[in-house]
């Protein structure tokens, strides 16, 4: 992860969008496909709107699923508060993070990583996820973010309000995140980690 680049100083998208400083913004970055679960999200969000009637959600990115969400986020009443923000990539990507105050990640991406999520967490923002793989093992409930049963779409809205409505608890678990990323997910920390690894093997009995 790439700390230096993604970093919570610098611009964000909220003048582009016209979305208030003071908005509470929650939002995904993924390919907007069926796999993604950008679906359960809105629904979930739906639930948050009546509680946060300033909150928004961003949805960030490009795929066939996109034409659908809309006809949902328009049947739900909700187009004012859910905004599609296309497709962005270096620095209007970070940009892009540094606009949210919690990013929801439901599903893994295509090489089985959650890119997404560790480069939000690097600009300093705290996460909502389903309890799966990387994920799992990125997120310190109660101290970097929350975890939620998969396909629980009640208790992913509850977790995305309870951060929202926590904006003081939200920077501090935001840093906390961006603390785990340094510690742990940059290229240096990799490299001796996989030099630690063959080390090991080498130290085995041979066979």
């Amino acid at each position: 992860m790439d700390a230096d680049f993604f970093v919570p100083e610098g611009a964000n998208l909220r003048a582009e969008l016209q979305i208030s400083p003071d908005a509470p913004v929650a939002g995904i970055v993924a390919r907007i496909k069926p796999d993604r679960r950008h679906r359960e999200l809105i629904d979930a969000f739906a639930q948050v709107a009546p509680e946060l009637p300033d909150a928004q959600l961003l949805i960030i990115g490009r795929g066939e699923s996109r034409p659908s969400l809309e006809a949902q986020v328009a049947r739900l009443g909700l187009s004012r508060q859910i905004l599609f923000a296309g497709y962005r990539t270096g620095g209007e990507l970070a940009a892009a993070y540094r606009t949210l105050d919690v990013k929801v990640l439901l599903a893994e991406g295509n090489d089985g990583t959650c890119r997404a999520l560790l480069e939000a967490m690097a600009c300093g923002k705290p996460a909502v996820s389903y309890r799966f793989g990387a994920a799992a093992e990125t997120i310190v409930p109660g101290e970097t973010g929350l975890l939620v049963e998969e396909g629980k779409v009640a208790a992913l809205g509850r977790a995305i309000a309870d951060v929202l409505r926590s904006p003081q608890r939200a920077k501090q678990w935001g840093q906390a995140g961006r603390a785990r990323i340094l510690e742990l997910y940059r290229p240096a920390q990799r490299a001796d980690a996989v030099e630690e690894f063959f080390r090991t093997v080498l130290q085995l009995p041979r066979a």
